[in-house]
């Protein structure tokens, strides 16, 4: 049976799970055994991941952890997938993109050190066509700079970083205020309020954070910063618009004042040229403000 969920959940459709587990996994099984012992295992985890441990049967309810992870994190994120209609017969019925709603739980080894560990911006995040592929435009036409790897910290610690000792993950499609009840029932059952650490990583999404704050309010806020990344970027191409040289080292400014920590730093610049330009921050911006 774990072979049969892990095969179909791995594939893009029951026949090639089916050839998966002939070929790899010696298994031969039918297509409609395939179809009900993942859709079995299936409804089994959906009643876990949407019912009180309360109101599961006992062999459903997992054991919990036998102490807190050292350091818990909880990273959330949305996504679009393709949906159909279901209960109308063979064939595809009201195909629509809908949002999904994905988190995973993850508990890490933790340490601690007095200084920063890389404080210098990557190398990654000071190229210019490097940094274009992230936001998704044309790179600036700016000289590439012949950025000398520094030796860090890192390189004499082999440990610093954190490293995963388990996953759990929670995918649904209902809206973000059962998400955060799912979210929340998960990292108490992983007994992450008690953690000594406890890390929620998210991008710039206002549901993100509303769940952040009713659910999960003891966890150090972190935001995404490959998103800091994007929009940082493309404000600076638009305060110095046609000006690249000026685009550039004002993005990398405040990239590495991102990196930092000091984003207090980065927004009452943004808000003095809002102001200068007369747009209200609050106001939903229009390209005409460009």
């Amino acid at each position: 049976m774990a072979k049969i969920v892990y095969a179909c959940g791995d594939s893009r459709s029951e026949k090639r799970a089916q050839v998966s587990l002939e070929k790899v996994g010696d298994v031969q099984v039918s297509l409609k055994t395939i179809e009900r012992v993942s859709h079995d295992v299936g409804a089994e985890m959906k009643a876990l991941r949407d019912c009180a441990p309360s109101r599961l049967p006992r062999s459903l309810v997992p054991p919990p952890p036998a102490a807190p992870p050292k350091l818990a994190v909880v990273m959330v994120d949305g996504g679009r997938m393709m949906t159909r209609q279901p209960g109308k017969g063979p064939g595809v019925h009201e195909q629509a993109w809908r949002e999904t709603k994905n988190a995973s739980f993850e508990s890490m080894t933790h340490h601690t050190f007095d200084v920063d560990l890389q404080p210098i911006l990557p190398a990654c995040f000071q190229e210019p066509q490097h940094v274009a592929e992230i936001v998704g435009t044309a790179a600036l036409n700016v000289p590439t700079p012949n950025i000398a790897k520094k030796k860090s910290i890192r390189d004499e610690d082999a440990s610093p970083r954190p490293v995963r000792l388990l996953r759990t993950c929670l995918s649904s499609l209902v809206n973000s205020s059962l998400f955060g009840v799912q979210m929340n029932r998960e990292a108490r059952r992983r007994c992450f309020p008690k953690a000594a650490a406890k890390a929620f990583l998210g991008d710039g999404l206002a549901w993100n954070w509303t769940l952040w704050k009713k659910y999960f309010p003891t966890f150090e806020p972190i935001l995404d910063f490959m998103h800091a990344i994007e929009y940082v970027f493309a404000a600076a191409v638009v305060m110095h618009a046609g000006q690249d040289a000026a685009a550039w080292a004002c993005y990398l400014k405040w990239a590495q004042q991102c990196w930092s920590g000091d984003v207090g730093k980065v927004i009452p610049e943004l808000l003095a040229w809002l102001k200068l330009k007369d747009i209200d921050p609050n106001a939903p911006l229009r390209w005409s403000h460009w």
